[in-house]
């Protein structure tokens, strides 16, 4: 067991068992180097992306909230009230595209899509589809990119358009 300097003892004797062992460390580094059983590798080093500030949380909390309260107007099932769900969608776009977050845009594309397929604007709908997909690439949301196909193939199952390619 390695012994403990004692802090009333001179700073020169822990100078001299720091240096002892970051020497044995420096000797074992080199060692185990020259054997072979380490190898150099190159890394990359990828930042994703910064902490967000507190302007960012309450951004990404107010569209959180937004983007729940259109929700709960689609589930009321009225076209008034999905008509109502549009604009918060598209508020909450705003605000998810003011924080950067490719995927919840995609999401919020997709829903905004799908409220107007469900009024009978198939034509918007799939410009809003067609509108996240990007953005579920982007950031390899594979399951966002499968059910915004499934909804553009209802549209243009809808619209009697069975033969089109997406």
């Amino acid at each position: 067991m390695p012994k403990r300097i004692a802090p009333h003892q001179k700073p020169r004797q822990l100078l001299a068992a720091f240096t002892s062992r970051s020497f044995i460390l420096l000797v074992s580094i080199m060692v185990f180097a020259e054997s072979g059983m380490a190898t150099a590798r190159h890394y990359a080093v990828k930042i994703a992306q910064q902490p967000p500030t507190e302007a960012q949380d309450a951004t990404r909390t107010a569209a959180e909230r937004i983007f729940q309260e259109a929700d709960k107007l689609v589930r009321q099932g009225t076209a008034e009230s999905r008509k109502q769900a549009i604009e918060k969608f598209k508020t909450a776009l705003q605000l998810w595209q003011k924080v950067g977050d490719f995927k919840q845009q995609a999401i919020t594309l997709n829903a905004m899509g799908f409220v107007y397929s469900t009024l009978g604007n198939k034509q918007q709908a799939l410009v809003l589809y067609n509108q996240s997909l990007p953005l579920f690439r982007q950031v390899g949301y594979k399951e966002g990119e499968a059910t915004t196909f499934n909804n553009i193939g209802g549209v243009y199952d809808a619209l009697g358009d069975q033969g089109e390619r997406i």
